[in-house]
């Protein structure tokens, strides 16, 4: 069973990469990823991940052909995806020219230790990665609100980096804890007391 689970997989990313290169020499056919959900019948966001699993395959075909002979599986393909992924295009090209050695450590490993094993990859790789990513994470730092139209309620969703996540959680706590130092709140003044903690940290 696991074997036919890989065939198909791998089955599915020749697809994908054919799909793309149709779209490539097409410029009006619809994204690749409409025409995978559409044959497959999966969602958009699993048609997406499909063309990710294409172009990992792609810049590394040794760990592909694992896949097709059932050596590895697709959560193999999808950390050699994150990792390819996290790297500059010169470190991506020194990492998919280890083709050989990537696919044997994948054939003796579980996804989770060969995802191990490619973070120390790209530590090595690239020194400067650690800091780079913590710099594409504030970046990315997003605050949103919203009111659900069922409940009435306001809703909220945050996405803060690491260090910023720490020292807002951090303040937080402090400030709640100092308003109500003597007597516990009730959960309704707790979560009054965070969103004006929010918005004074934010």
């Amino acid at each position: 069973a696991a074997y036919i689970r890989s065939w198909l997989d791998a089955k599915d990313i020749v697809l994908a990469r054919r799909l793309a290169e149709l779209a490539d020499i097409t410029p009006s056919a619809p994204p690749p990823e409409a025409d995978i959900a559409a044959a497959a019948n999966v969602s958009r966001s699993q048609a997406a991940k499909n063309m990710k699993r294409a172009r990992a395959a792609a810049d590394v075909p040794e760990v592909e052909d694992l896949l097709a002979s059932g050596g590895v599986t697709v959560e193999h393909v999808d950390a050699l995806g994150r990792a390819l992924a996290r790297l500059s295009a010169e470190h991506r090209l020194l990492l998919a020219a280890d083709g050989a050695r990537l696919a044997a450590i994948a054939a003796r490993s579980t996804p989770e230790a060969f995802d191990k094993f490619l973070k120390l990859e790209i530590a090595r790789l690239d020194q400067r990665e650690a800091g780079d990513r913590l710099e594409r994470q504030k970046r990315a730092c997003r605050l949103r609100s919203w009111t659900d139209r069922d409940t009435g309620m306001v809703c909220g969703r945050f996405e803060l980096d690491p260090e910023t996540g720490l020292r807002f959680l951090g303040r937080l706590d402090n400030a709640v804890d100092t308003l109500f130092h003597d007597k516990p709140p009730t959960p309704a003044l707790r979560v009054t007391a965070a969103r004006t903690t929010c918005e004074r940290l934010l």
